[in-house]
């Protein structure tokens, strides 16, 4: 049956039949009896759907549900997944969002895959009974109550103590929330009105976000409930049972938004005009000027506040966290760097925002640590009181500059702290504006071996050169790998395709490429196995070993021999000996980065080497948002066009195909398409094979975003490169093109397709040194998985995962990782006129038994 809607949580429970028993999750277990229970709970994620190769391409889902109230459960496991098939994939898509209620019967109970990486409950719960049920009440949506309540409100200088009183006020001075001396959170502000008397108010809450949300001295702010008192001949104003606060933005003729947490809250037009002339009042009395300092603005020994957008943080020791910072401006003066391993980084690279003086890196010691460590990459925040210090760099000669630094010391002195800021916070407008000047900064940033060494997600190309040179007698050389003999404008070799004896052929030189196979069991569990196989007329033979006792088998070694002639070596002889080198090691992997493997897919530019990470469906669906609002449809004279109403007032969806292609099959044509959105396209996209999503730019057909995939074929999406693509296309031919692929797509839009890739950093141990070396030309044929195969296929990145939970077990110590055999590739290249080392794992793939 379809999912079917009610209208409030009392409903779900009348629709429970009475042979059905309401069971909580913490109770399921894989013997129990499900034909007669049902679970009751909150979504809190739902996936996206996609389809499943393991029941012939049947479309699935994936959500996480949650009981609503874990306190009363008696058990650890309060969270499950439930994953829906078929149409009921379709159904809980398009009629359940995040944070519904929902009640599901006839499901099924599986052991979860995804136990031990999700910490929700072990097993899993599946619909795909034509019989199952599944209710859905739609959540509540917070906001302003639509009672008639009125209140009165005080005038500060009318203010008596001991009586509840509600007021408004201008903020004129303001301490982010810190800790108090009990168990609750304190915040101080003094405020005034249109009588110019200040008062203090002091806020007492055990959470964080109840406290007022006040961005800047100006601020407008409403109080409900709160008690005057008599301090030092003074009143003062603080909170009491039932209290609540709202705050507007002080700037006048932005927008009056309130900001709050309370769930319902009265807000009528008698408010907005108090908030107008309070706003208005404020600026005659210069109450909101501006203390916001730019960064291009700072001086040594200044204390500012400044407004910016998160880069990446790391954690430094147990009182101090590193925010790297950027506001779109450059720093007059040099910026002191930090250093921090990459694998501590967390967030994007700043390499290139770095080079040009744009990145700021905040050090934040003590009190503020508990705000820092909750905020996440891409967050746009606000420093107050931020110290700027001028320091030496380590190694600095005396007669150098010294180096800008920016420390946000501990206490709340002067207001000292910091606080995330929506991104919808009309104080962000300007720093949006400048920021999207630099918006394809790191897009241009060239992918080479000198970034490497600073940032191990931006890998090399592999270099194949001849086999003549014997770096010593540890190891016999094999295929060299090195940057020198490279032309100077580049690192890279352009390579031929693959012939039938794996060469790759640069130029004129054709060279042997050696595979080293490793035999894996996904499962722990190795069995005797021999396999020859023949490269170039080298072989390479595999042996494993079946423990005796089961336990032992979980963390069995995995034992390897190749026979072609690249001599084993240990990790310290690799250290040790003078690129260019190709050998194999035996080795454990302590770790991999990134440990969140979606991270490791990527979108590759053959042509301009760039490298950027696949652009998320909230900013895809962003940009055909804003298409689809500004839509008007195009006029082409070589286009068929038909057009249809959505289900969104005053929006049209307009199809286009070549007049060329009319009568041919849907499945055959191109079809170009605008007005739309990207759940729409990724449901259209299931049955037809070429979607191209295009605007109108002056009654003209144009190119979306390359931001956003230029082609959706069925399940996958293409993205273009922004730097090496054409910026419109004019005329396009469609006839002589017999079929209509993706690589016959871009040369008609003049895009340059971007390929998918796979890109990890392994910590290889083999007792003797550790070195970090990267696996990414050759990851394909690792996994034995396409990238691009991957992207769309919650099962192919299942067994990605699943294979990285074999080499490197979770919650498990370096003893207990399986031995393994790579290939591995050594060579130098040159940043800043310095040879550095790389290494790269190459030919080297998993063998499942």
């Amino acid at each position: 049956m379809p999912v079917e809607k009610v209208n409030n949580s009392s409903d779900l429970d009348a629709k429970v039949p009475s042979c059905l028993q309401l069971t909580s999750i913490g109770n399921l277990t894989l013997t129990s009896d499900p034909s007669h229970r049902c679970v009751k709970a909150k979504v809190v994620r739902k996936g996206p759907v996609i389809s499943c190769p393991q029941r012939d391409d049947v479309e699935m889902l994936r959500a996480e549900i949650k009981e609503e109230d874990p306190l009363q459960s008696t058990t650890e496991h309060t969270s499950i997944n439930v994953i829906f098939f078929d149409t009921l994939a379709k159904d809980f898509s398009q009629s359940v969002t995040q944070g519904d209620i929902v009640l599901i019967a006839d499901f099924t109970i599986k052991k979860s895959p995804t136990f031990l990486r999700d910490n929700l409950h072990p097993c899993h719960l599946e619909m795909d009974n034509k019989d199952a049920c599944i209710y859905v009440c739609p959540s509540a949506i917070p906001g302003p109550s639509r009672s008639e309540a009125k209140y009165i409100y005080v005038p500060l200088n009318k203010l008596k103590s001991k009586t509840m009183v509600n007021v408004y006020g201008v903020v004129t001075f303001f301490k982010q929330p810190f800790p108090s001396r009990g168990s609750d959170y304190c915040s101080t502000l003094k405020i005034t009105d249109q009588s110019d008397v200040k008062v203090i108010c002091t806020i007492f809450c055990k959470k964080l976000e109840d406290h007022p949300l006040i961005f800047r001295v100006g601020d407008i702010i409403r109080l409900h409930r709160f008690k005057a008192e008599t301090f030092r001949d003074s009143i003062t104003l603080m909170n009491t049972f039932g209290w609540s606060t709202v705050t507007f933005n002080g700037i006048i003729d932005s927008p009056i938004v309130p900001r709050t947490s309370s769930k319902s809250f009265y807000f009528g037009e008698a408010d907005k005009r108090t908030v107008q002339k309070l706003r208005q009042w404020a600026a005659n009395q210069s109450l909101c000027s501006d203390l916001n300092t730019s960064l291009s603005s700072v001086q040594p020994h200044m204390y500012f506040d400044f407004t910016c957008q998160l880069l990446a943080k790391a954690v430094m020791d147990s009182r101090c966290i590193l925010l790297k910072v950027w506001d779109g401006t450059r720093c007059q003066h040099p910026l002191l760097k930090v250093a921090v391993a990459p694998d501590e980084l967390e967030g994007e690279c700043t390499l290139a925002k770095d080079k040009m003086n744009l990145t700021a890196n905040v050090l934040v010691y003590d009190n503020h640590l508990e705000v820092a460590r909750d905020l996440k990459p891409g967050a746009f925040l606000r420093f107050y009181n931020l110290h700027a210090l001028l320091q030496k760099a380590p190694g600095q000669l005396p007669d150098q500059p010294e180096h800008l630094s920016f420390h946000l010391h501990g206490g709340t002195v002067y207001g000292r702290g910091l606080r995330s800021l929506p991104a919808e916070t009309p104080d962000l407008l300007s720093l949006k504006s400048v920021l999207e000047k630099h918006v394809d900064l790191d897009e241009h940033e060239e992918v080479n071996d000198g970034t490497l060494l600073e940032i191990w997600y931006t890998p090399p190309e592999s270099i194949v050169l001849p086999n003549n040179e014997n770096p010593g007698a540890e190891a016999d050389a094999g295929p060299a790998y090195t940057a020198d003999a490279l032309p100077a404008a580049t690192h890279f070799w352009e390579t031929s395709k693959h012939t039938d004896s794996h060469s790759y052929t640069t130029d004129n030189l054709a060279y042997p490429i050696h595979l080293c196979r490793m035999s894996l069991d996904l499962w722990g569990k190795p069995e005797h196995q021999e396999e020859t196989h023949a490269k170039a007329g080298r072989t390479c033979k595999l042996h494993t070993e079946r423990p005796t006792d089961p336990d032992e088998a979980r963390t069995s070694d995995l034992l390897a021999t190749c026979e072609h002639n690249t001599q084993r070596i240990t990790l310290a002889q690799v250290k040790r000996s003078t690129p260019p080198l190709s050998c194999h090691v035996r080795a454990r992997v302590k770790k991999y980065l990134p440990q969140q493997l979606y991270q490791c897919l990527k979108l590759f530019c053959s042509k301009c080497k760039t490298m950027k990470d696949v652009p998320d469906d909230s900013a895809v669906a962003n940009i055909f948002l804003e298409s689809a609002r500004d839509n008007q449809p195009c006029d082409e004279q070589w286009a068929a066009t038909s057009s249809a109403n959505s289900r969104e007032p005053g929006r049209t969806i307009s199809m286009h195909v070549s007049k060329d292609m009319v009568g041919e099959s849907s499945h055959m044509q191109l079809i170009f398409i605008e007005g739309i959105t990207l759940d729409e396209i990724s449901v259209l996209s299931r049955d037809h094979k070429n979607l191209v999503p295009v605007r109108s730019e002056n009654s003209k057909m144009t190119r979306m975003d390359l931001t956003a995939p230029f082609l959706f074929s069925g399940k996958k999406r293409y993205y273009g490169c922004k730097e090496c693509s054409q910026n419109t296309f004019e005329n396009p031919v469609f006839t002589g093109v017999e079929t209509w692929d993706e690589l016959a797509v871009a040369e008609v839009l003049g895009v340059q397709m971007m390929q998918y890739r796979f890109l990890i950093q392994f910590e290889l141990d083999d007792g003797t040194d550790r070195i970090e070396a990267l696996l990414w030309e050759d990851a394909e044929r690792f996994f034995h998985i396409s990238a691009l195969d991957a992207s769309g296929c919650q099962d192919l990145q299942d067994k990605i995962q699943t294979i990285m939970d074999t080499i490197q077990p979770p919650e498990s110590s370096l003893e207990e990782h399986p031995w393994m055999d790579f290939c591995l590739s050594v060579y130098t290249v040159k940043d800043n006129d310095r040879k550095k080392v790389c290494y790269q794992i190459t030919n080297t793939e998993i063998v499942k038994q």
